[in-house]
């Protein structure tokens, strides 16, 4: 019995069937670091770009305007919150964070899991794509669709019961 792959390596121009088993991350060298590039590079670039503003650049002289949704409603809107947590996580706070905007804390995680999955792979020059259990099945896209709608809403009635603007 062999050992299950969680990371599978693959040489320049071999992409059949037989190499298409990695069950997490598929990592295979390109023939050019440009086809490597074209594909981490805008994620490093948006998300280094806005870490680099979130974390150095006050919030109340961040160029973004006013919430519209809270501006004509008084109310928060569902997305209320994010940019602060993050400025907050970015400055060790995960506490305030957490209390700030729960859904904030795991999503920022999960961004810089993102962030450096990619910059790594741009540096080594390899091109790293989705393994099998990171493909969900084209008829679970819809259930996660709405676990995460519900997530929001749950994070949004949470901010709106503590108060919070």
């Amino acid at each position: 019995m062999t050992p299950p792959v969680y990371v599978k390596t693959v040489a320049p121009g071999a992409n059949d069937v037989r190499h298409r088993d990695a069950r997490f991350l598929r990592v295979e060298r390109p023939a050019s670091w440009w086809d490597c590039a074209g594909l981490h590079l805008p994620i490093v670039m948006l998300a280094g770009v806005a870490g680099l503003i979130i974390a150095f650049v006050p919030l109340r002289r961040i160029p973004f305007p006013d919430c519209a949704f809270l501006v004509y409603s008084g109310y928060p809107c569902p997305f209320c919150g994010f940019t602060r947590s993050f400025q907050l996580l970015l400055h060790g706070q995960a506490r305030a964070a957490w209390e700030n905007c729960p859904l904030a804390v795991p999503l920022f995680a999960l961004l810089l899991v993102l962030f450096l999955v990619n910059a790594c792979a741009l540096i080594r020059g390899v091109r790293i794509t989705r393994g099998a259990w990171l493909r969900p099945p084209p008829g679970c896209v819809k259930y996660i669709t709405i676990l995460l709608l519900l997530l929001l809403a749950a994070n949004w009635l949470y901010r709106l019961a503590a108060g919070l603007r």
